[in-house]
């Protein structure tokens, strides 16, 4: 009976380890990078709120906003190439391509955006309305007096 007995432990230890992975998540094990900055006008002052993106070489993106200070953060990168795009109200877009994101890395990147320039075209076209403004053509049409 003893045999038997240590026959089971073993089948259900088997059973148990099979269902409870040892290695675990594997994903989360993969080092990865981080990417981050202080976005500016052209006076050094700070842009609140300015939209940020990364993308991947797949292109795959994560967006981020600005907080009061400026700051940006893009954390858990998986090693590669990315571009870098910014902007804000006003501000052209800022575009950073190549960036390299390294394991274990964190890369710093301050973004000073310029003031975008906007052309504004007026378009004036000369077309003149035709008014009728003999009396026996306005007099029904309006309501006139008729005598």
């Amino acid at each position: 009976m003893g045999l038997r007995h240590v026959r089971i432990v073993l089948l259900s230890l088997i059973f148990l380890l099979s269902i409870f992975p040892i290695g675990g998540n594997l994903d989360a094990q993969t080092p990865t990078g981080a990417l981050n900055g202080v976005v500016t006008d052209p006076s050094g002052g700070v842009i609140a709120k300015a939209a940020v993106r990364v993308t991947d070489a797949a292109g795959a993106s994560i967006d981020s906003t600005t907080n009061r200070e400026g700051f940006y953060e893009f954390k858990a990168l998986l090693p590669g190439t990315y571009t870098l795009k910014a902007g804000a109200k006003g501000f052209a877009i800022f575009t950073q391509e190549d960036l390299q994101i390294f394991a274990g890395k964190t890369q710093q990147l301050n973004i000073g955006l310029v003031i975008q320039i906007e052309e504004e075209k007026v378009e004036v076209s000369d077309s003149s309305a035709k008014v009728d403004i003999a009396p026996s053509n306005n007099e029904r049409r309006h309501g006139g007096y008729e005598g």
